[in-house]
């Protein structure tokens, strides 16, 4: 495992290793950049089949999230914390508690956040031993954090079909949908209600039912069958890394806009053929920063109104992204990155004028 020269390459900024025997926690802790302040980290539960996948998942979501919080124009900077599942079957509150210690050993460089396979109470058990923890109020709020990413995405699908001239609204298009999570199931209905047809796959059979059950009108399809030659948009919610080499035939034409973090295939990287193939890629840390807005406005206190008018700033930064990419003759996901890392430079050049930090006198 090349674990330094992974670190280099992506930039990242420190990877920790916890193990705590007594508890049979194995986790991966990754800070990808701290210049806009400290590293908010989904805490990620998954049946990984390795520590190298797991720690490869940890790098790209945490550099994902870097960009995600500098282009929403927060203050705060990418981290990933994953867990080997398997460690915390039958034993969440000690698993949970000792990973709470581990954040709190960091000092605040990073605050923990729900992600895959984290609730309620394993957040309240995180939050026993660490106060760099938010979303725990989250599912008690006012609002479903699921729905506002869910309206980010339906926002920037509507940037998207303008972009390519397919009009304004999804009356009459065909949408494949990838995944019926909490996000998926919300845009799955809001996809019918604009008149849209959807067809739609899980890798979750029973979930899959569930959601056919509430919303009979949806065509399932399997996963290899799922987009066929009349889809106008691809919107993946499930798992990352579906659009590389091998989906780039069958997007041919498409636009791709979705909830799934981390989209694009981690060891390709040629995101030039995605315009070639006249694909309209909406890069995902710009469209699906509703639940790292709906975080930040629990640890800062923010009203509702806060949140939701943050995430109508996405369609016009999306359309930011699609001019700056027409004009550079650069791939949406280069142009995305670009305006995210301006922020960055812009606030890490200010290091070079020393002051006294704001209550340290």
């Amino acid at each position: 495992m090349e674990v330094f020269r992974n670190l280099e390459t992506a930039d990242h900024e420190q990877v920790a290793f916890c193990v705590a025997p007594a508890a049979e926690l194995r986790a991966i802790i990754v800070i990808h950049n701290t210049t806009l302040g400290p590293a908010i980290a989904g805490i990620r539960v998954l049946d990984y089949p390795d520590e190298e996948a797991a720690l490869t998942d940890a790098l790209v979501l945490s550099r994902g999230l870097t960009y995600k919080s500098a282009a929403a124009g927060l203050n705060y900077g990418g981290g990933q914390i994953n867990i080997l599942q398997q460690s915390v079957e039958g034993k969440r509150e000690p698993a949970f508690r000792a990973l709470g210690r581990f954040i709190q050993g960091l000092g605040g460089r990073i605050i923990g956040a729900p992600d895959v396979g984290t609730g309620a109470l394993d957040l309240t058990y995180v939050a026993t031993e660490t106060e760099f923890v938010a979303g725990v109020t989250l599912f008690e709020g006012s609002f479903d954090p699921s729905l506002v990413t869910a309206s980010g995405v339906m926002m920037g699908i509507g940037v998207c079909l303008e972009a390519t001239g397919r009009g304004k609204d999804l009356a009459g298009k065909t949408v494949a949908l990838q995944g019926v999570g909490a996000v998926g199931a919300i845009l799955a209905a809001k996809f019918l209600e604009a008149g849209a047809r959807v067809l739609v796959h899980d890798h979750s059979p029973q979930r899959l039912a569930k959601t056919l059950k509430r919303m009979p009108s949806l065509v399932p399809r399997e996963a290899e069958a799922l987009l066929d030659d009349s889809v106008d948009v691809f919107c993946p919610c499930g798992k990352g890394g579906v659009v590389g080499p091998e989906t780039l035939d069958a997007l041919a034409g498409r636009i791709v806009c979705g909830a799934a973090n981390s989209q694009l295939d981690p060891a390709w990287d040629d995101y030039d053929q995605l315009a070639k193939r006249g694909i309209t890629y909406a890069p995902d840390f710009v469209v699906n920063s509703g639940g790292l807005i709906s975080v930040v406005a629990e640890l800062e206190r923010h009203p509702d109104q806060w949140v939701f008018a943050k995430v109508r700033q996405i369609p016009d930064l999306l359309r930011e992204v699609f001019a700056l990419a027409s004009e550079e003759g650069i791939s949406t996901v280069e142009a995305a990155t670009r305006l995210g890392e301006r922020r960055i430079n812009a606030i890490a050049s200010l290091a070079h004028s020393y002051v006294p930090r704001k209550g340290k006198g």
